[in-house]
């Protein structure tokens, strides 16, 4: 994993204070910079929230970094400017190969419980449903605070069928 560091470079030292504007468009770049650098450095991320800081650093911190060159103060800050873009693309491209390998990812080790199973007893009427027993007393333990008629309805079971298996089972 690429380390980067915790902030942008700093404006070089000069004769007279920096203008306004460029004081606070320092700010909004290490602004930008940072919050990329949280999403950077989580361990576990949505497509989505990467796209968002993406757009920041494609869109803000690079209109900003031009803006600064474009201005006449610029070519004092030459070399400012170039490390402070190079970090923040390589903080972009980080980020980018980060958001394609999740997405690139598959899901084959994902197994989705089945708590309720059919059983076909070939006679008229609805299947039998069997409700896994270890579902429900992990689902009534004391701190989940699940009503039963909730979990019937998430379950697709009627509440007395719900009842009937908690019955059996010993699970008030």
């Amino acid at each position: 994993m690429v380390t980067f560091p915790p902030a942008i470079p700093q404006l070089p030292p000069s004769a007279t204070s920096w203008p306004a504007n460029l004081l606070t468009a320092h700010h909004a770049l290490s602004d930008i910079y940072w919050h990329a650098l949280q999403v950077w450095t989580q361990e576990e991320n949505d497509p989505l929230h990467l796209e968002y800081h993406l757009g920041c650093l494609e869109s803000n911190a690079m209109h900003l970094l031009m803006a600064i060159e474009g201005d006449p103060i610029g070519t004092k800050l030459s070399q400012w400017l170039l490390q402070t873009t190079e970090l923040i693309g390589k903080l972009y491209t980080a980020i980018t190969h980060y958001r394609d390998s999740i997405r690139n990812c598959s899901d084959e080790n994902v197994q989705i419980p089945q708590p309720v199973t059919e059983v076909h007893t070939r006679l008229r009427g609805c299947p039998s449903k069997i409700i896994d027993d270890n579902f429900l007393q992990e689902a009534f333990f004391n701190s989940r605070q699940i009503m039963c008629t909730e979990l019937a309805h998430t379950l697709g079971v009627h509440r007395n069928t719900l009842r009937i298996y908690m019955q059996c089972h010993n699970i008030e």
